[in-house]
């Protein structure tokens, strides 16, 4: 994330911190959507390969867009509840330090992973017979249903744990 993006979230107070998580929360909604119709466009029609091409590389292009958001929006989080502590509390919950080392967490300590970076999806939309998830660069996504994440989105879906205690739990 950018210095200009982290200093303005800083100086924004606790309540526009939320609005600004909220906001982006939903721009990575309307990301998501886009994935979704752009797999059923790949899937549902016969396309030549220069299409196919230039949605792939689109489709890339949107990836990394959500895994900006993502990062922005877990700061967001982290910065609100690193502000916002219990009565007697004197260091915050969580810290963007402790963030980045869940985010660097090793996948292959949360699930099985293949030889070739693959894994069986976990995200629940689907059977996976046979591995259909990419585990490239710590970075979970699933060809299959669309479904992406880091090492805290993994945990988080199969914990069921809220941000927070995930960032707790993987330091």
């Amino acid at each position: 994330m950018e210095n200009v993006t982290r200093e303005a979230i800083l100086e924004m107070g606790a309540h526009g911190r939320l609005i600004r998580a909220r906001a982006v929360e939903e721009q990575l909604h309307d990301v998501e959507e886009e994935l979704k119709e752009r797999r059923a466009w790949r899937d549902t029609q016969a396309h030549g390969s220069f299409e196919r091409a230039l949605n792939e590389r689109s489709t890339l292009a949107l990836i990394a867009h959500r895994k900006k958001l993502l990062r922005e929006f877990d700061y967001c989080l982290s910065i609100f509840f690193s502000s916002v502590t219990k009565k007697g509390d004197k260091e915050p919950e969580i810290n963007q330090n402790m963030i980045d080392r869940a985010r660097e967490y090793p996948l292959s300590s949360l699930i099985e992973i293949q030889r070739n970076k693959t894994a069986r999806c976990i995200s629940g939309t689907h059977e996976d017979k046979n591995a259909s998830m990419d585990t490239r660069n710590n970075f979970a996504y699933c060809y299959a249903c669309g479904w992406s994440g880091d090492s805290i989105a993994v945990y988080q879906k199969l914990h069921g744990a809220s941000f927070v205690e995930t960032v707790k739990n993987l330091q």
